[in-house]
């Protein structure tokens, strides 16, 4: 009998462990975002109890919406090409996207700082390159220095353009550099030689 007695007070009392933990247990509310975060070429919506809130336009901007710290926030962002439906929109044919979205960008390897990148046409640019924006005219060796091969890189009128030091004759060297952000160039008359797009000192 007092064993019977031990199980019946074993068992009540794990049941109203389970009830008091139940009813002292409030559920835990997590924020939840569709689109997974910052993505500004999708339109995502955010749920955090009985508040659910949809990214949306104004204009080419776009109201992101997003966890963060388990609440929702939001970021103003303007589309580089236009906002439809929520979210930042490409042209409808890719090719070129990213040089013709504005001066100063251009399909690179990648950028020269995190910024620069413009993430939303990343996919005009194809598997390997991103889309930056680009100086609109670099010197690899800055200036006019005829003993070092240069390239000089930019963006003119919407057009990417790279332009390579090289040797017209065995004693031209065409030398190309900047001057007021644009590419221009130079031919230089080499002392002994003209080889591999600079002027070789050894003759």
């Amino acid at each position: 009998m007092k064993i019977i007695n031990t199980l019946l007070i074993v068992l009540i009392s794990a049941l109203l462990i389970f009830i008091i933990g139940a009813e002292g247990c409030a559920p835990v509310i997590k924020c939840n975002d569709s689109d997974s975060g910052k993505v500004y070429d999708v339109q995502g919506t955010v749920a955090f109890g009985n508040i659910s809130l949809t990214d949306f336009c104004t204009g080419k901007q776009i109201t992101e919406y997003y966890c963060d710290n388990n609440s929702i926030v939001s970021e103003n962002y303007s589309c580089i090409y236009k906002c439809n439906e929520g979210a930042c929109a490409l042209p409808a044919s890719l090719t070129n996207a990213c040089v013709t979205a504005g001066k100063g960008y251009g399909c690179s390897i990648s950028c020269s700082d995190d910024e620069d990148e413009i993430s939303e046409l990343n996919a005009a640019c194809g598997a390997d390159r991103i889309c930056c924006k680009i100086k609109p005219c670099f010197d690899s060796d800055y200036g006019i220095n005829e003993t070092l091969r240069g390239t000089v890189s930019g963006v003119a009128d919407n057009i990417e353009f790279s332009y390579e030091d090289k040797c017209e004759s065995n004693v031209t060297l065409m030398e190309y550099y900047c001057e007021n952000d644009s590419a221009v160039s130079t031919k230089i008359s080499c002392p002994k030689s003209c080889r591999n797009g600079r002027c070789s000192i050894a003759g």
